[in-house]
């Protein structure tokens, strides 16, 4: 800044300005040198925040669970299941089809990306939770209500991100494991860095046979005298999941796939014996991400490309549809657009700008070959707010969301409709989050905002042979809002992490599927809930012994008009689910025993007789054991200790007692690990 001062006082700030190098201008004689003084070395160091601390310090209730933590081919499924306010709905035991609820929402609205990119390769809505890369992830992060800004949209059923493993200390990963019912597992990865550009790769096989024994009722519940056990058959399953990251700087590109094949046992009293199912899917990324200087904007772009292809196969009308054989692709592309500025000091502006199509290609083999196609353009544009003063940390915004839908749907008689007209229909949805800290390491927050969740391609154009279209059908809309607490107190050898949330969610325009005859089902916006709850989490580190502990309380309630619905608990949302696992790192070997009760809850809206699941409590137990000398760890893993005879959803029988050994080899140079086991 240039102030006007007169030539005198000009010429006495030159001279000012130049006397530094004056007075250096010669060596300066020894008696006029100040005495020299030596001083210690002052270091200055504090412990970087790990992934999870910081998620309990940002607004919003999150959960970081390090992949590396669990030794066992249970993937994605069993490490989200140890989280507070979810619950995982599996259909037949190890890698068969398995879903997640997160506060009691529905599985098609929990939203899944990888780095960021959104995963639709299904046209139901619903993921599977064993067909998404595990192996090749650093950790997995559970956004329960608030999302952060990159992931866009949100609503009630929060969204899963999975983070892939781009460490540069590791060399390479091996798995091998083998178990009960024809149980295996074989898994290869490391990463390689050349020429500037790093590398991460991985490679699974999972196979099982689920010829296990289970309680028959014989279709007769409520009469327990007729019930015998029978061998589950028609059940075995086979899946190969494979990525590669590729980046250099701010560049990089990444591809995921998966082939699945294996077969529909149906219920367990009617079992289907020819009944096949075969999925596989692919998600390409490529992106750009400029970090910026100090107060200079971060800017990311990226294109993201994701394909889905099923065949369905039931020669003899087993599942009770009809005789059926059917494939179906879908397909999505999109480009994303995210900025980060930081206005002023402590407020930064974050903005997301997302438009992708979406391409359903269904075709029927019999009785008559038949092939539509369906497409949506849908586009969300996020602006957000964040003020971050003294212990205080705000963020507000809102998201405009649109789309259009085109294609026919399938009527009661299984033909064509007219074709839809392609209306753009668009929602502003606002939303905001906080978190104050109390005191040290004591963090209060919470949030809300409102949501909906789009029809799935199947909901809006239908399935023939088994389930009509709907051209009318609105998205599912509602409002969401929670608010707890944080805490964590100690370092990386010791330490202790709590939190506490209540949570609450009204959902209107619930799409729920109405039978309209004995083999077809039409989606109608018929259903409002009301879902509330608390959760709680704990997780330490004392010595040689961990702990890591989470509980849920439920309601989830039917809110329709219907009296014989109303106040109803939903089907498949227990009112308890608590986790919890002991472990002790003894060195020689590190046992962990794991507790998991799930209260009763019902199949169905009506809660008709005989489709309650009365609660269970199931053990299991871990083993580790390091072969030092080898560089191998041992694992052994005893599955429900009790041998309980269960069922989940829909009366889908799961196994008994179980047993699981397998070696895992790192390669060395990974600091984060010990034994296996990242360390927190």
């Amino acid at each position: 800044m240039w102030f006007p001062i007169g030539r005198v006082h000009r010429r006495w700030a030159l001279v000012f300005i130049l006397s530094p190098s004056l007075c250096h201008a010669g060596p300066v004689p020894e008696r006029f040198r100040a005495p020299r003084a030596v001083l210690d070395t002052v270091r200055v160091t504090a412990p970087r925040p790990g992934e999870a601390e910081r998620l309990l310090r940002a607004p919003g209730f999150s959960s970081s669970i390090s992949t590396r933590q669990i030794s066992t081919p249970g993937g994605v499924a069993e490490a989200v299941g140890r989280a507070p306010g979810l619950h995982v709905t599996s259909s037949g035991g190890p890698g068969a089809f398995a879903t997640l609820s997160i506060r009691g929402s529905s599985a098609q609205q929990v939203s899944y990306y990888l780095d960021g990119v959104p995963l639709r390769w299904s046209e139901f809505g619903a993921l599977n939770l064993n067909d998404l890369p595990y192996e090749s992830l650093q950790r997995i992060e559970v956004h329960r209500g608030h999302l952060p800004m990159e992931l866009g949209s949100g609503g009630p059923g929060g969204a899963v991100n999975l983070i892939s493993d781009t460490a540069n200390g590791l060399a390479g990963r091996f798995h091998v494991a083998s178990g009960s019912y024809g149980e295996r597992w074989e898994s290869a990865g490391g990463s390689l860095r050349a020429g500037g550009w790093s590398a991460h790769a991985s490679l699974t096989h999972t196979a099982y046979r689920g010829d296990f024994d289970f309680r028959d009722d014989h279709g007769t519940g409520l009469n327990s005298s007729d019930d015998s056990l029978a061998t589950r058959r028609n059940n075995s399953l086979e899946r190969w999941r494979g990525s590669i990251l590729l980046s250099r700087g701010a560049l990089g590109a990444g591809l995921y796939g998966f082939t699945a094949d294996q077969g529909l046992p149906g219920l367990g009293y009617s079992q289907a014996l020819r009944t096949r199912y075969s999925a596989s899917g692919q998600a390409a990324h490529l992106f750009w991400r400029a970090t910026g200087d100090g107060e200079g904007p971060r800017l990311a772009a990226e294109t993201f490309y994701t394909r889905g292809a099923t065949y369905f196969q039931d020669p003899r009308g087993e599942m009770r549809v009809g005789f059926l054989e059917s494939r179906s692709v879908d397909e999505s592309a999109g480009l994303r657009f995210t900025l980060a500025r930081q206005l002023a000091a402590g407020i930064h502006l974050g903005a997301l700008l997302q438009q992708s199509v979406e391409r359903w290609a269904p075709e029927f083999l019999i009785p008559r070959r038949t092939a539509r196609g369906a497409n949506r353009s849908s586009g969300l544009l996020r602006m957000e707010l964040e003020r971050e003063t003294g212990p205080a940390r705000v963020s507000a915004g809102a998201r405009a969301e649109w789309w259009s839908d085109h294609g026919s749907s399938i009527d009661r008689l299984g033909h064509p409709t007219a074709p839809l007209p392609g209306r753009v229909e668009s929602r502003i949805l606002p939303h905001g989050a906080g978190s104050i800290r109390l005191g040290p390491g004591l963090w209060i927050k919470g949030g809300g905002g409102a949501y909906l969740r789009l029809p799935s391609m199947s909901e809006r154009f239908g399935i023939e042979g088994s389930q009509v279209g709907s051209a009318t059908l609105r998205p599912e809309q509602g409002a969401d809002a929670d608010l707890g607490a944080t805490f964590r107190t100690g370092g990386a050898d010791r330490f202790l992490e709590a939190e506490a949330a209540r949570f609450w969610a009204r959902s209107t325009d619930l799409i729920v599927l109405e039978p309209n005859s004995s083999r077809t089902a039409i989606p109608q916006n018929v259903g409002r809930a009301v879902t509330s709850g608390e959760e709680f989490h704990l997780r330490g580190r004392a010595g040689l012994a961990r702990v890591d502990a989470s509980a849920t309380w439920l309601r989830a309630v039917d809110d329709t008009d219907n009296p014989y619905l109303r106040g109803k608990q939903l089907p498949n949302r227990p009112e308890r689910e608590v986790r919890a696992e002991l472990a002790l790192d003894l060195g020689v070997v590190s046992p962990a025993l794991r507790v998991a009760h799930l209260g009763s809850h019902w199949l169905d809206r009506a809660h008709s007789p005989g489709s309650l699941l009365a609660s269970r409590t199931l053990w299991a137990l871990d083993l580790d054991a390091p072969l030092e000398r080898a560089g191998l760890v041992l694992h052994l893993t005893f599955d429900n200790l009790t041998d309980r005879r269960v069922s989940d959803v829909d009366g889908y029988p799961l196994p008994g007692r179980s047993v699981l050994v397998g070696l895992t080899w790192v390669a060395p140079g990974r600091d984060r690990e010990r034994n296996g086991k990242e360390q927190p």
